[in-house]
């Protein structure tokens, strides 16, 4: 009867101690007929313990019921001497029960990507009592969304009843006469029904080099990013050519991926010798271990990074292959990116037409404040802005990463009254909006296909670009900066920026500009039509600036607000002075690498007022007229008629002429300038500017645009503490590159057979050889670049210069050295986006572009 005793009072007691005392209790005394415990007299000396020797108890149903209201008290100290066998284990404490196991074991029915159980059977007929085992114990198997097998070794005369797994569904490919052989093979595929029921075979192959099924799936949960999964599943005999094999799986895997080219696709199956590594570029293998003996035999390739883990497990029954689990470790974009919650404004016609007859109602007059062009600035930004936040409403929306491009706010609206619907139990209203989702969706599909098309037909380079990158997925939003103290990495940021203002001449300037005089007759006016153009021409996309300032407003606005910043815009030329808020940019780093390591690896560009940019246009405008003929017919960088092209076909040309006469070479050294635009000095550049007779109401307003600046730099969301430079101009203004162009414009060289091609900050030294000339003396001809270098200030990057030797010299030419510097000598180098090689055969290029194009829209070129 004590039998009955122990789980009745393991469930009631609460307390383990009190349990293991009534236990010894039971052991010790004799139980009475009337649910009494007791103990015979005869047997009690032998059931006594050494450890204690307790008196005879009884105890009533009452008394022990009544054990569960006892206060806590401490355990007894003879819990101490309990085995290590019959403790109850521990619970484990919260917070240590995530890791990837554990979350696929609470949503094994939806994860993001498949969890696959991948193995070699080597005869399903066999193993199938086993299968059904692990299926029905095994956790790992039970829970599994696909079991991959191959070598099923199945006939077509065997009915699929006899290999049914329940809660699976069998999907099976057969060998066939085509491969050769009449037994072996074979690739099997249990589908869980819990994870996916609507599966789609989309083609077979069976030969003798590969067998492959392939799959499109359509489970109840996916990530928004992924319309299916694409399987495949391969087996590649022993005897199977691995190039024929390798390129069979390539094409068929390239064809499913053009019809979902948003799928995941995943390749798994015995691939024996067979490696995929080189045709299918895009794809990494994430099996990690042998899977036979000392071999990794059993693989699998997704398209997707970071998408799985694998864990070796024994074989199933007396198969020569291990068990390969490969364990979803993707996170879905909703998960790995927060969603961004902004406030938009809700420019609406009618919006619009209220702010348009706020500006037209307005007395500008009274904001101009003839003492002081900063005061009539701010005040004229600040009300507009003002009129902005109180005419135009705004809402905050939230931005999710895995959002679709073609989403309208019409499909989203009615995916909210299908929700609505369907919460309400209106299944009639439910079906009728979703069959009107399916024609919205259809339709968007169509226009945003349109769209990109369109794109590739318009002479639009910039529109081109753009389309590329949204269709290969180049483009990435802009990652944070991650630093600890975000605060003092700005400073310290800003401070490197900054380095070049120990070499300021602003007292140079001072005496420059005192040498000028101005009369009226160099007046430049500004007309109202001139800014309103300007106002027009302006891109939407722009950033805003330090006084945010927004470029849609002057656009949207232009008639209305062109008179108002007209007499601003001729002050502050006729003064030549710039506003504070106008010279203040802020200066986002930009990383030259994915992984910078050093200040040296950030690019600062300068966001600045959008007004101050529309001034800079009209400025600019008028410095390209007056120096129309005096500049460098060999740069080719802000002309109109010149690109890059121009500048590549003029190099190449020179060179290629030269080569086709006989026992000739030429040497072009390649040279890269660190922080060119950074080390421009303001008194040099005022100085080439009177020498080039530029207006002198320009240079005055140059003058006070290069000096006096301030600059922070934002990191995230933080702002550095602001520092003011005299030294460089800022990248990111208009003016910035026609300046630098002015700036190197008397850089030109006068030795013989020599040219130097500038595309802004790109310069390349070309110098013409015969067999009979010194080469030695080759470096006096480069001498006299470093040396105006040096007076100017511009900084030669011994570590990125490299030249380049076209033809065969007749000995081996010693290098060029700057600044006891050896600069390399390489066989080709990347100029302008073109790579340029030593014999101009242009192979280099066509492998470097053919290498982007299998990055970016993975076609494979097989050699």
């Amino acid at each position: 009867m004590s039998r009955h005793v122990c789980p009745f009072m393991m469930r009631k007691m609460i307390y383990p101690w009190i349990i293991l005392t009534l236990i010894g209790t039971a052991i010790i005394g004799q139980l009475s007929v009337q649910s009494k415990f007791s103990v015979a007299p005869e047997r009690e000396m032998d059931l006594i313990s050494d450890w204690d020797r307790r008196p005879y108890a009884i105890y009533s149903r009452d008394s022990l019921l009544a054990l569960r209201h006892l206060p806590t008290l401490p355990p007894p100290p003879f819990l101490s001497d309990i085995p290590a066998e019959l403790r109850r284990p521990t619970r484990r404490k919260r917070g240590r029960r995530g890791g990837i196991r554990n979350r696929l074991r609470r949503r094994y029915t939806k994860p993001p990507l498949p969890a696959i159980i991948l193995s070699n059977l080597r005869s399903l007929n066999n193993k199938i009592d086993d299968l059904r085992t692990h299926a029905r114990y095994c956790s790992e198997f039970r829970e599994a969304s696909l079991l991959c097998l191959t070598e099923s070794w199945l006939q077509s005369n065997a009915p699929d009843s006899l290999f049914e797994i329940n809660g699976f569904t069998l999907i099976r490919l057969d060998r066939d006469k085509n491969s050769g052989k009449c037994k072996g093979g074979g690739i099997c595929v249990f589908l869980n029904d819990q994870w996916c029921r609507q599966f789609t075979v989309k083609d077979t192959i069976c030969d003798s080099n590969v067998e492959m099924l392939c799959l499109t799936l359509r489970p109840f949960y996916l990530p928004r990013e992924f319309g299916c999964v694409l399987l495949c599943v391969v087996y590649v005999p022993p005897s199977g050519k691995a190039s024929i094999a390798a390129a069979t799986i390539a094409d068929h895997v390239y064809k499913l991926l053009q019809k979902h080219p948003d799928a995941p696709a995943i390749i798994a199956g015995d691939l024996n010798h067979c490696q995929l590594d080189a045709v299918l570029p895009g794809f990494y293998q994430v099996v990690k271990g042998e899977t036979r003996k000392d071999r990794l035999l059993d693989k699998c390739y997704v398209n997707v990074k970071d998408a799985y883990g694998s864990k070796i497990r024994p074989p199933i029954a007396n198969s020569d292959h291990n068990v390969v689990h490969l364990i979803p470790t993707y996170k879905s974009k909703l998960k790995r990116c927060n969603a961004v919650e902004r406030e938009i404004r809700c420019w609406s016609p009618e919006a619009c037409e209220d702010l348009r007859a706020c500006f037209e109602i307005t007395n500008w007059d009274v904001f101009h404040d003839q003492n002081s062009l900063d005061v009539t600035t701010s005040v004229t930004t600040d009300y507009i802005n003002f009129c902005v936040q109180l005419v135009i409403p705004s809402k905050r929306i939230k931005i999710y990463p895995n959002n679709k491009r073609f989403v309208s706010k019409d499909i989203k609206e009615i995916i909210n009254r299908k929700k609505a619907a369907f919460k309400s139990k209106d299944m009639i209203k439910c079906k009728q909006l979703e069959k009107v989702l399916k024609n919205k969706l259809r339709e968007a599909k169509q226009v945003h296909r349109d769209q990109l098309e369109n794109n590739f037909k318009e002479k639009n380079p910039k529109r081109l670009w753009d389309n590329m990158k949204k269709i290969t997925g180049m483009s990435s939003p802009n990652k944070l900066i991650v630093t600890g103290n975000e605060l003092m990495f700005a400073n310290e940021l800003n401070y490197f920026f900054c380095r070049f203002d120990s070499s300021s001449h602003l007292s140079d300037c001072e005496n420059i500009i005192n040498t000028i005089n101005l009369s009226y007759s160099d007046r430049i006016p500004i007309t109202v039509e001139e800014v309103r153009g300007t106002f027009q021409r302006n891109s939407t996309r722009k950033a805003l600036g330090p006084d945010h300032s927004s470029a849609l407003i002057l656009k949207t606005f232009a008639w209305e607000l062109a008179p108002v910043w007209q007499p601003i815009f001729q002050q502050s030329l006729d003064t030549h002075h710039i506003p504070l808020a106008w010279k203040t940019s802020h200066i986002k780093p930009i990383p030259k690498k994915k992984c910078p390591k050093e200040y040296n690896d950030y690019r600062p560009i300068a966001l600045t007022s959008v007004i101050m940019k529309s001034l800079e246009k009209i400025i600019v405008q008028h410095l390209n007229r007056q120096m129309g003929g005096l500049q460098d017919p060999y740069q080719f960088a802000y002309k109109q008629g010149r690109s890059t092209e121009d500048a590549v076909v003029a190099l190449t040309h020179i060179i290629s002429k030269h080569l086709d006469k006989p026992n000739t070479y030429a040497r072009a050294l390649f040279i890269d300038f660190s922080s060119a635009f950074n080390t421009i000095q303001p008194n040099l550049l005022l100085s080439k500017m009177i020498k080039f007779q530029i207006n002198p109401y320009i240079i005055y307003w140059y003058f006070s645009f290069l000096t006096n600046r301030v600059q922070l730099v934002k990191v995230n969301d933080t702002l550095s503490s602001p520092i003011t430079t005299n030294v460089g101009v800022p990248q990111g203004c208009i003016s910035s590159p026609r300046l630098f162009t002015l700036y190197t414009s008397d850089c030109t060289t006068n030795v013989p057979n020599q040219f130097l091609f500038k595309y802004s900050d790109d310069s390349t030294l070309v110098t013409l050889f015969t067999k009979t000339d010194d080469g030695s003396l080759y470096q006096n001809d480069v001498d006299w670049l470093i040396e105006w270098c040096d007076n100017n200030y511009l900084i030669i990057n011994t570590g990125k210069t490299e030249e380049v030797i076209f033809g065969k010299p007749p000995l081996q030419l010693p290098k060029v050295k700057i600044h006891n510097s050896d600069i390399a000598q390489v066989p080709s180098y990347k100029y302008l986006g073109v790579m340029i090689d030593q014999n101009l055969t242009w192979t280099d290029h066509i492998d470097f572009t053919c290498k982007k194009i299998q990055q970016r829209i993975y076609i494979s070129c097989a050699d």
